[in-house]
């Protein structure tokens, strides 16, 4: 199996493991006395996760020597997306009862819900974007617009940590994986790995 099949299927499987641990919880009725917000949790930790993930693959790539990993991001991205629309669904239907007021008060009134629906804009017009026809048609924009992914995973990093104390502590180590991952982006780290 060719190498860059392996990273496609890998991602498949990334994208699909949320889906199984939110079956096991419901098979088990392990969502707790709010099942609601245990699934808005989940979905949205599920969205953040992969979308680090996704951020991940061009620098393994580069360290490995392995640029067949690059199919790997996309599907991480949009799997990251899906799960990150899913996660304000529930929100939207479940939460707020599809009510535009109160989704309008939400934002004004709660900085977290704000940040995370900024991520999510940001994350839309990147995954319709995602394909070789768009790469083409807008040319170098196409970079300068998918950069926004860096603003767009600080936002859902922030929608997380804005969700007071706990929020905070549960924040910390998707900041970490974000400053890493910023960090082996910068010129000097990234000649070095790529030496490497």
């Amino acid at each position: 199996m060719a190498r860059g099949e392996t990273a496609r299927r890998t991602a498949v499987g990334l994208a699909m493991a949320p889906a199984l641990w939110i079956g096991i919880g419901l098979a088990r009725d392990g969502l707790g006395a709010n099942p609601v917000e245990e699934l808005v949790h989940r979905t949205g930790r599920a969205a953040l996760l992969l979308l680090l993930a996704s951020l991940s693959v061009s620098p393994l790539g580069r360290a490995w020597g392995r640029p067949q990993l690059r199919p790997a991001r996309r599907l991480l991205g949009l799997a990251a997306l899906g799960w990150a629309a899913l996660h304000a669904g529930i929100t939207a239907l479940l939460d707020l009862g599809l009510d535009p007021g109160a989704a309008l008060e939400e934002l004004r009134e709660r900085p977290h819900m704000a940040a995370g629906a900024a991520a999510l804009a940001l994350l839309i017009p990147l995954g319709a974007t995602s394909h070789g026809a768009a790469m083409r048609w807008l040319g170098r924009r196409w970079k300068a617009l998918h950069r926004m992914v860096y603003v767009a995973a600080s936002l859902a990093v922030l929608h997380v940590g804005l969700q007071g104390k706990l929020g905070t502590r549960q924040a910390a180590p998707f900041a970490a994986a974000l400053a890493l991952l910023l960090a082996v982006r910068l010129p000097p780290v990234r000649r070095r790995l790529t030496r490497r």
